[in-house]
């Protein structure tokens, strides 16, 4: 896994077209579309369910789906709202 198994983590990914912020502390995922024009972020999607940290993330851009794995021992599939 990439993220590790810490008590706090906050990582910053970025895709181009969208930015993952994820944090161990509550448990979130943060979808931000970058706007470089006003150099400012629209957080467009929160992401919610897992009990535990998260382990793992998988984007696939084309499907607009997230993976991820958390410490809770689940997998999970989200689908990306780009609709905005």
């Amino acid at each position: 896994n990439f993220l590790g198994r810490c008590q706090k983590i906050d990582l910053y990914v970025d895709r181009g077209d969208i930015r993952f912020d994820i944090s161990d502390s509550d448990r979130t995922i943060k979808l931000w579309e970058p706007n470089s024009k006003a150099n400012s972020n629209k957080c467009f999607q929160t992401i919610t369910g897992h009990t535990g940290g998260i382990l793992d993330m998988i984007y696939i851009k084309t499907l607009q789906l997230l993976i991820t794995s958390s410490t809770d021992k689940t997998m999970r599939v989200w689908k990306i709202d780009k609709a905005r």
